[in-house]
């Protein structure tokens, strides 16, 4: 169990401090010397800081100073990194202190050197803290010393811990620049408070016989990174407890509950709701999201500190309310989970909707469709926006899921388009809707959009016999499986979409009307030839639905057949409308699979209509330029031009 958080000077008592070598060298650079700096600069003078954590092993020797204190070696496991930067600013201090001339600054200086600094063993320069062999002379010379390093060339670790003191040194001397001796040493003062005071470390001490090079290699070799939604959360805490803002702290809590709990009975990702909130709520560009980074810049503390509680005299004012921006943004977030588990939800009821049955059924039906086509991540900043903004208008909602499922369908599955083809503007229009933007405007736009990026001979293009769709696994599955509900006689007398697209069957449940490897000498395939077999064998007319095709195999076209009655599968007795479509056929040859195309693509004109706008999408051209890489942890699946799959987050059927 560690210790309670304790400061500096009851960390350094009685201690001498070993780095092992097995450690890394010393890494710290500027990010992280900005954040310890930031930390001193926003903590009042009476705060308490958690600054890190401390794994200390004791050793059996001891040094006895000649001062006559007795310390006892203790190697650092884990947090010297943390503990070496504090060491290097408080040598800067004593440094500046020792620069003063005032008594009280002499005998501060003293003070931190003795207890932080380098002592004396034996008439040789000891320092408190000892590191690896490799940077251990190059720190007492150097970074606590007043000597040069010998050497021609430094190692990195070298030119990181000189780096380092380099940044403390000017930092502080910003901190006291054209003030006379009393404020420069007030200032130091209350600069010193904050580090050997306010920080605070947790501290683990480990068995002496424990062997601390396993115990390193588990803490940092094994250990998971914090999530996003960890980390925001953190900090968020971090800024409540910062401003003693009564209640923020535990409406944070409560709402990353409510999240975390809601994104599990979904499975959903916090990847993808993180990024799509942030975009419709405070930044539409999406190369300018960086994950938890971009939380802590946008509700930086100097935002809401007072400049009288800041050590640097040239602070601003506050510019924001803290509770009132956290609470925004915590409430929205909360509300938008829900809305993302309401989305994937099958059986979503969507309460705030009313008690219209027909406009909460039409959602569930419009959201699975837009589920069904694998493409959803480019749309979920759109759908957040108009839930957040309208969140009882089920019209404009079901209206919306309709737009983005035409996009998805004409755009990407139909048009393969990159899959991050207009998402500069769809992000844009969500921004725009989150800030007021007409309903209608927001609708008018998506449909110039897809007719910008697909019209209908783009369509027609993508549905010709050359294209290849059997290798595009969800788009064709998508395809067809809506061609099904359209024939069938009620929605109900088909399957659920998982059937046919999920799990291990999937692969079982396309089947190819001409096979891939016929058998030509049987003379059962003759009407087409072989070339004509390599180009339309794998073509959207060539494929359909079915319940197994392990039981056709290579077989004739006849016996695929079959006639209704038989025990064995065939179309004629199937319960798919596109095999008993097919059942009705005398022959399958290249005329009637060209029939078959044409019949397909006037369907999928109609299933998913389009109409050339009176005026072109807004920014459309410009968007194109905008468009960023599509994220990796975008959770959709869709094939691309050569077939590569991508792998989906959180899509249930």
């Amino acid at each position: 169990m560690p210790t309670a958080a304790v400061p500096l000077p009851k960390i350094v008592n009685g201690r001498a401090f070993v780095v092992p070598d097995y450690q890394r060298p010393y890494a710290w650079t500027a990010p992280q010397l900005d954040d310890l700096w930031q930390d001193l600069d926003l903590m009042h003078d009476s705060a308490k800081h958690y600054t890190g954590t401390l794994v200390l092993k004791e050793r059996e020797t001891e040094v006895v100073t000649d001062a006559g204190d007795v310390l006892t070696e203790c190697e650092i496991v884990d947090g010297q990194q943390r503990l070496t930067t504090c060491l290097i600013l408080i040598d800067q201090l004593r440094r500046a202190l020792e620069g003063i001339d005032h008594p009280l600054a002499k005998e501060r200086s003293d003070l931190l050197r003795r207890t932080y600094g380098t002592l004396a063993v034996g008439g040789l320069p000891f320092s408190r803290l000892r590191l690896a062999d490799d940077l251990n002379d190059h720190w007492m010379t150097v970074v606590l010393g007043n000597g040069r390093q010998g050497k021609l060339t430094l190692t990195a670790g070298e030119q990181r811990l000189s780096a380092a003191a380099e940044y403390f040194r000017e930092r502080i001397a910003n901190l006291h620049e054209g003030m006379n001796v009393d404020d420069s040493l007030m200032v130091l003062q209350r600069l010193q408070t904050r580090v050997t005071s306010g920080l605070r470390f947790l501290i683990y001490e480990v068995e002496p016989s424990s062997h601390a090079g396993e115990i390193f290699e588990t803490l940092n070799g094994r250990g998971r990174d914090l999530t996003d939604l960890e980390l925001i959360k953190n900090y968020l805490l971090f800024l409540a407890d910062s401003a003693a803002a009564e209640g923020l702290a535990g409406l944070i809590n409560k709402a990353w509950s409510d999240i975390y709990e809601t994104l599990a009975s979904q499975g959903a990702g916090e990847g993808t709701l993180l990024r799509s909130h942030w975009i419709a709520t405070y930044e539409p560009m999406a190369r300018y999201w960086k994950g938890a980074a971009s939380v802590k810049a946008r509700f930086s503390r100097d935002r809401y500190i007072p400049g009288s509680s800041r050590l640097s005299n040239t602070a601003r004012e506050p510019v924001g309310d803290l509770v009132r921006d956290v609470s925004n943004y915590v409430t929205s977030l909360r509300d938008s989970a829900h809305f993302t588990a309401e989305f994937l939800d099958p059986q979503a009821a969507y309460q705030s909707f009313g008690s219209d049955l027909g406009v909460t059924a039409g959602a569930r039906s419009a959201a699975a469709r837009l589920r069904r086509s694998g493409v959803t991540a480019v749309f979920r900043p759109l759908l957040l926006a108009a839930r957040l903004t309208h969140h009882m208008d089920g019209q404009f909602h079901n209206a919306l899921l309709a737009a983005c499922e035409r996009y998805a369908a004409r755009v990407f599955v139909i048009g393969q388009r990159r899959s991050n083809t207009g998402q500069a503007r769809l992000y844009r229009l969500a921004f725009e809707l989150y800030n007021g933007a007409d309903r209608d405007y927001i609708l008018d736009q998506i449909e110039a959009l897809i007719w910008y990026h697909a019209d209908d001979d783009v369509v027609r293009s993508g549905l010709s016999s050359n294209q290849q769709w059997y290798w595009r696994t969800q788009g064709h599955k998508y395809f067809l499986y809506e061609y099904e509900l359209s024939r069938a006689r009620r929605e109900s007398d088909v399957n659920d979409f998982k059937t046919y697209a999920d799990g291990s069957r999937a692969g079982r449940t396309t089947e190819h009307i001409l096979p891939q490897n016929p058998s030509w000498t049987s003379g059962e395939w003759s009407a087409f030839l072989p070339d004509q077999h390599q180009e339309l064998v794998h073509s959207i007319a060539n494929l359909v639905l079915t319940d197994d095709n392990s039981s056709y195999g290579r077989k004739s076209f006849a016996a695929k057949k079959g006639t209704a009655g038989q025990s064995s599968p065939c179309y004629a007795n199937s319960r798919l409308a596109q095999e008993s479509d097919l059942a009705q056929l005398a022959d399958w040859t290249p005329e009637t699979m060209e029939a078959r195309r044409l019949t397909l693509t006037e369907w999928a004109l109609q299933r998913w209509p389009a109409q050339k706008p009176v005026a072109p999408a807004t920014g459309a051209e410009a968007a194109d330029a905008e468009d960023d890489p599509v994220d990796e942890g975008d959770d959709d699946t869709l094939l691309g031009a050569e077939g590569t799959e991508v792998s989906r987050e959180d899509e249930p059927a």
